[in-house]
């Protein structure tokens, strides 16, 4: 998403306008589910992908008969053979995109606190309509909303906001939603090998992630992606906040670090805690969490070990592939209720 936020920013700023496409719905076997999104120029498509293929090259003709008009737009492609529009492609269903215009300095200001909620790790969801004032606001995760407003009843829109969840989402009629910043960051103990090829592999899949570790050398910013947090730490007296949406990975230098920070993350409300090793590594380990910590069997039942999924994984990249992909779905269901 920063890549598409970074595109719109640098459009609005030239003075141009851009458009944001999105696939809002999508029923059937669909290149893309909702959430896909893509940031379109004058010139072309700027960054992001609603999938490729016949749908893409379609919706980019439209966005820049979109952005000819200025106005916002939906549009639905039938994937079935038998439709009127069909694409010529081997899915079945159907996919709406929301074709949304942005020009002008409330627009780039939107879209610049977007890019800075992202960079701090802050959940917004940016919200917008079609309506002829192309309005935009941001709702924060403390229900604040910020921007100019459309007409709509604001504590509606606030408790719809409350309840609803997903990736995105139709809050009121008229107003479509989308997660900027997701709330949830990697949590990655260790800067190892692994620690280094996960930090890079959840980056591209739009992790915030953050890097522990207690050795300088294993924290140099070059060896991480632009936005990863790299922060020196004693494992022994984690002082770093764990919230209960985030995605613990324990990969410390050895066991023994691996069940101090373990007993230290037990006590935290992580969403998910994971931890690399062996099956008797884990026994071995667990064993000891209840003899020398306290913790019961359902405490333990918590942490996820051998981390990632089993995949035959060997290398330091692999690993992090099975581990990524682990998170991926844990992720997609928590986001899924």
């Amino acid at each position: 998403m920063k890549r598409v936020l970074t595109a719109l920013k640098e459009t609005l700023s030239a003075g141009q306008p851009v458009a944001l496409v999105s696939v809002s719905n999508a029923s059937g076997a669909t290149p893309r589910a909702a959430g896909a999104h893509m940031a379109v120029g004058r010139s072309g498509l700027l960054a992001g992908t609603i999938g490729g293929g016949a749908v893409e090259h379609r919706a980019l003709m439209r966005a820049r008969d979109q952005l000819d008009s200025g106005r916002s737009a939906d549009h639905e492609y039938v994937l079935n053979r038998s439709d009127v529009e069909d694409l010529g492609m081997i899915c079945g269903g159907d996919v709406t995109v929301r074709f949304y215009v942005l020009d002008g300095e409330h627009h780039l200001a939107a879209v610049e606190a977007a890019l800075l909620a992202l960079d701090a790790h802050i959940p917004v969801l940016l919200i917008h309509g079609l309506d002829g004032e192309q309005a935009v606001l941001l709702a924060w995760s403390d229900g604040t909303l910020t921007g100019n407003s459309l007409s709509f009843d604001r504590e509606q829109l606030i408790r719809a906001l409350k309840t609803v969840s997903g990736r995105r989402f139709e809050p009121l009629p008229g107003l479509f939603a989308e997660p900027i910043a997701r709330a949830g960051r990697a949590v990655i103990f260790g800067g190892g090998h692994v620690g280094r090829a996960l930090a890079q592999v959840l980056h591209a899949v739009d992790f915030p992630v953050v890097v522990l570790d207690d050795r300088e050398a294993f924290l140099l910013p070059g060896d991480y992606p632009e936005g990863v947090l790299l922060k020196l730490a004693d494992f022994t007296d984690i002082d770093f906040p764990i919230a209960a949406s985030d995605y613990v990975c324990i990969m410390t230098r050895g066991h023994k670090f691996d069940q101090i920070v373990q007993a230290q993350v037990l006590k935290t409300e992580a969403a998910y805690i994971g931890v690399i090793g062996s099956a008797h590594k884990s026994r071995t380990v667990a064993r000891n969490l209840k003899e020398e910590y306290g913790f019961t069997d359902e405490d333990l039942s918590r942490i996820t070990t051998p981390i990632g999924l089993s995949i035959m994984a060997e290398t330091p990249e692999e690993i992090a592939v099975s581990i990524a992909a682990q998170l991926i779905e844990v992720r997609a269901r928590r986001e899924q209720g």
